[in-house]
């Protein structure tokens, strides 16, 4: 599988080259930088992505009890899952369309595309119904599908090993937050200005996104107009000098399927999209069936354990380098326990619910789904980052080749629900829900804890071309042409 540089890219690739040369180590810059500037973007793109995400997950209870729209029940989860569909397709080109095109110019066009389905999609159901609703959710969820492996590779780029864990779990925390931006104004604004507010809300975020990503995002460190040398050269120093100074022109897929790593971190992945997705799309369900919350206070409640599992991941992620620096703990032992607090932890208190303790409890429901999705923050400091561990050259392909996986399967969730719950105001038929999310997590981290690890694979380095490789293809390349020449004039000196 090759990778072609093309256009602006190709000649940021030569300035990459060029910039490339071994310098005296560099002392840290500063606490605040350009690498945190990139870190807090990126944050924001999975914030804007999230309330894309989750606001459907309420503005369907208000949707189905508008008359003009009457969406059956078998309609809604359809709208539900419709965004999975699109969004389980497209991973895999994530990390190609980063290599030929760059990751920042994947994410804007991710973010700017989506965001025109959330300003269309009020009016295509109104005007097209559900079939119409589904079609944009789809196309949004095949636009923000490259997102993970597109910010995989923009952070191999710009975050040292050091900062990896707390930076990454940082980035990818957007999603909680955008759950809960999502799921809490979803129910303020769905009761004050109807629900197709919601989307131009959404709307108006995304353009506001892309605009300062245009300004402020880079694919390298080189690549940036306005970073201090002294933090660029840092970051040049710290990050492996492979990834630095070689360009990936190809995945090498044979030996990474046969991986027993990669298969690992991918039921990892899996475990934690399909029990995630099954809570998200479902949850504002539940409390409005079972625990009989309205639209407003329903967006709060379901929010709430979204925003503490935001919440704890960046105390967590601070307490894991510190582990790891210490030399305490190495980094495939702290992968794998903050997987198991995550998975295990959640299916602990899923299971829990599952037993029908606090069907008669609001407080109590509240609590142990806070804190599951508390516990289900350490996934950032296990398998999510896990990709940069394995092969940080190869990490943007591996992240968008278990993506679709954990795509794939999280599709089941809003599908296989409706068919378990057949009387929504049925709590013992939820109780099935929760056992069976907490299964799922249950044999992921089991199959992470047998096959996992954070040690860097041996094909890390293959499929590369370095710069010595690009020199030597020039050389090549002139002496081809120098002969070619010599051949020409002794031909033209034979004909005359």
């Amino acid at each position: 599988m090759t990778f072609l540089a093309i256009g602006g890219n190709g000649r940021m690739a030569a300035r990459e080259a060029a910039a490339a040369v071994p310098a005296a180590t560099a002392a840290p810059p500063a606490m605040f930088g350009t690498r945190h500037i990139q870190a807090f973007m990126t944050f924001l793109c999975f914030v804007q992505a999230y309330v894309v995400v989750s606001c459907m997950s309420v503005a369907i209870v208000a949707m189905a009890d508008d008359p003009e729209l009457n969406w059956s029940s078998e309609h809604q989860s359809v709208v539900m899952s419709a965004f999975l569909w699109g969004f389980c397709v497209s991973p895999m080109l994530g990390g190609r369309l980063a290599l030929v095109f760059g990751a920042k110019n994947v994410l804007l066009s991710s973010i700017a595309l989506s965001t025109v389905g959330s300003f269309v999609l009020p009016l295509a159901a109104q005007k097209g119904g559900w079939e119409a609703a589904c079609a944009v959710r789809v196309m949004q969820g095949l636009f923000q599908g490259p997102l993970a492996p597109a910010t995989h590779a923009l952070l191999s780029k710009w975050v040292p090993p050091s900062e990896r864990s707390r930076l990454g779990s940082f980035v990818y925390g957007g999603a909680q937050f955008g759950t809960v931006i999502g799921l809490l104004f979803t129910g303020i604004l769905t009761d004050k200005l109807g629900w197709p507010s919601v989307f131009y809300g959404a709307g108006i975020l995304g353009v506001l996104w892309t605009l300062a990503w245009l300004y402020l995002g880079a694919d390298t460190p080189v690549a940036h107009p306005r970073i201090d040398p002294q933090e660029r050269d840092y970051i040049k120093e710290q990050v492996s000098a492979n990834a630095s100074l070689a360009k990936v022109v190809s995945t090498p897929w044979r030996v990474v399927l046969t991986s027993a790593p990669v298969w690992g971190l991918t039921a990892a992945h899996c475990g934690q999209m399909v029990g995630y997705w099954t809570l998200l799309t479902q949850l504002p369900n539940y409390m409005k069936n079972v625990q009989q919350y309205a639209i407003m206070d329903n967006g709060m409640v379901s929010a709430l354990p979204y925003f503490t599992m935001w919440l704890a991941a960046l105390p967590l992620s601070f307490i894991s380098d510190a582990l790891i620096k210490s030399g305490k703990l190495n980094t495939t032992a702290m992968r794998k326990i903050a997987n198991t607090i995550a998975q295990w932890g959640g299916a602990i208190m899923l299971g829990v619910i599952g037993t029908g303790v606090s069907d008669s409890s609001h407080v109590l429901t509240i609590v142990l789904l806070t804190c599951s999705m508390t516990l289900l923050s350490a996934m950032y400091l296990g398998f999510q980052i896990n990709h940069l561990d394995l092969s940080p050259n190869h990490a943007p392909a591996l992240m968008g080749f278990t993506n679709l996986w954990a795509n794939l399967l999280s599709v089941l969730g809003p599908l296989i629900t409706p068919l378990i719950v057949t009387r929504p105001t049925d709590p013992a038929q939820w109780h099935v829900v929760f056992y069976s999310a907490a299964a799922v997590f249950l044999v992921a981290n089991t199959l992470f804890l047998l096959f996992g690890t954070a040690e860097t694979q041996p094909w890390n380095t293959l499929g590369l071309e370095t710069k010595e490789d690009l020199e030597s293809n020039m050389q090549t390349n002139i002496s081809t042409i120098t002969l070619s020449g010599d051949a020409l004039k002794g031909g033209l000196k034979h004909v005359s």
